[in-house]
């Protein structure tokens, strides 16, 4: 498997064994579901047999399709898994996923007896909220599984640290409620100083101290990401939540891992024709031919994902050549200049995100050129580009 899925992102063959799509659309997503396998398994490794992983699935699975990724997740040997929101985690369930299944954001009074009648396990950021679930749990004869999470510098979503010890031993009181985890987030464990990671954690273990203090022990402890999985052993604690390095990207740059990209964006040239020097090029002719330029049309644009900001700097592959993004990314379609690639002809095979010959264009290198990072390029790749499986 491991092989097939080599040879489709080097010469980016559109040829597919498992489809969740009837497309016939040339633009598609590729996963290699074998890469996932590879990338829980080397996580596992790196964290030992004595802690939990939950594999994050949220955000269709980071663009990837979060019911086939999440059941390899856990074949590969994630012990459960995380979403953003309660809808993502009916979804799961109705697809017969009964791996544990923690809602990490915020939810609803109104969402909570649907998740609890799902065996969804809710994150709570507050006393008020876990009252909330509390309810639901008592009205509907259950009790509610719940993580809490502490706020040690993120500012977001958790109950503040000054006063969790108070507020944590007053709703590990509620009937109906079953605190199992306790958690914290990292604002900043990706970089090289890692003295931002290392005070939170600090906070979070001193705070874990003050509530075994007052007989308030909860038994899953957890505060690591992909960084943290990967850079920061002291975090591991109980259970480690991975999402980034699951789909193949180390979150600090450099991967000593081996950690292997699960997805290709692939399409082809729809058109391709000769134009003079001095060609207008896209809305707003913001590119001019300096030459005559064979220019290639792809079907693809930034309703599919690809980010409008890699207009004039962003690149593709034909051939295993780099082509250059020539004029405004549109809507639907996207403008190459094809020129240096000798005899290119309608219908050739394009990658917009992978490998191809011996050139590669990650997520991580569109997301440097737009300004952003290759968690949004990935999660940006919208639901009209079919998903394609490969690595079954």
């Amino acid at each position: 498997m491991v092989g097939l899925a080599h040879d489709h992102r080097m010469h980016g063959s559109r040829e597919r064994t498992s489809s969740c799509d009837p497309s016939r659309r040339a633009t598609r997503v590729v996963v290699d579901l074998g890469a996932i396998r590879h990338n829980v398994r080397l996580v596992r490794a790196a964290i030992g047999p004595g802690v939990r992983l939950m594999a994050m699935v949220k955000a269709n699975a980071y663009g990837h399709g979060a019911v086939p990724v999440a059941r390899t997740c856990v074949e590969a040997g994630a012990t459960g898994l995380a979403v953003a929101t309660v809808d993502e985690g009916l979804a799961l369930r109705r697809s017969g996923i009964t791996a544990p299944l923690l809602v990490l954001g915020a939810s609803a009074p109104e969402e909570h007896p649907e998740a609890l009648r799902h065996d969804l396990t809710l994150a709570v950021g507050s006393l008020r909220m876990a009252e909330h679930v509390a309810a639901a749990a008592r009205a509907n004869g259950v009790t509610a599984r719940v993580h809490v999470e502490v706020d040690t510098g993120m500012s977001r979503f958790g109950v503040p640290a000054p006063r969790a010890a108070e507020e944590i031993s007053a709703l590990a009181e509620l009937p109906g409620l079953e605190v199992e985890g306790i958690y914290t987030h990292f604002a900043a464990a990706e970089e090289p100083d890692r003295r931002s990671a290392r005070a939170q954690l600090a906070l979070f273990t001193g705070l874990l101290e003050a509530l075994a203090a007052r007989d308030v022990r909860v038994p899953l402890r957890h505060a690591a990401n992909s960084a943290a999985t990967l850079e920061l052993p002291e975090a591991h604690l109980d259970l480690v939540r991975p999402g980034i390095a699951l789909y193949g990207y180390h979150p600090a740059g450099a991967d000593p891992l081996g950690l292997q990209p699960a997805l290709t964006l692939t399409s082809v040239l729809a058109r391709v024709e000769t134009m003079s020097a001095g060609t207008g090029v896209s809305y707003n002719h913001t590119f001019r031919t300096t030459r005559a330029s064979v220019l290639g049309l792809v079907p693809l644009g930034f309703a599919d994902g690809l980010p409008r900001l890699l207009s004039n700097r962003g690149h593709m592959l034909v051939r295993g050549r780099r082509c250059p993004i020539v004029g405004r990314v549109c809507m639907d379609q996207t403008v190459l200049d094809v020129t240096d690639v000798p005899g290119v002809r309608v219908d050739e095979p394009v990658v917009v995100l992978g490998c191809q010959g011996e050139e590669r264009i990650g997520a991580d290198e569109i997301g440097l050129h737009a300004g952003t990072n290759a968690y949004e390029t990935l999660c940006r790749i919208g639901p009209r580009v079919p998903r394609d499986y490969i690595g079954v």
